[in-house]
């Protein structure tokens, strides 16, 4: 049986037919000051006898340093701050 939330945000999803909703995080980890993530993936091949396949993963920091300044621009140097995405950072200056 589904609690009410779980049952709420089911609806949620329902009606928003694909979109993506999510929250910005104003303070996030930082290497450095700059924004990054990592990257690694697992497989869980069999729980018994509990196999699992790994990579070594990868990590990805942004050129900029982080900042909540002009937040709303949709200049380069802002979005290489904020986005750790190759297709950004490639454009930086």
């Amino acid at each position: 049986m589904q609690n009410k939330k779980q049952h709420n945000l089911n609806s949620l999803v329902k009606k928003l037919g694909g979109l993506i909703v999510q929250k910005y995080m104003e303070k996030p980890s930082l290497v450095r000051n700059r924004k990054y993530d990592l990257r690694y993936f697992l497989l869980i091949g069999c729980t018994k006898p509990y196999l699992v396949l790994t990579n070594t993963g990868y990590a990805r920091l942004s050129l900029e340093d982080y900042n909540l300044n002009d937040f709303d621009s949709t200049s380069r140097e802002n979005k290489a701050c904020h986005l750790t995405n190759a297709s950004v950072q490639k454009l930086h200056p």
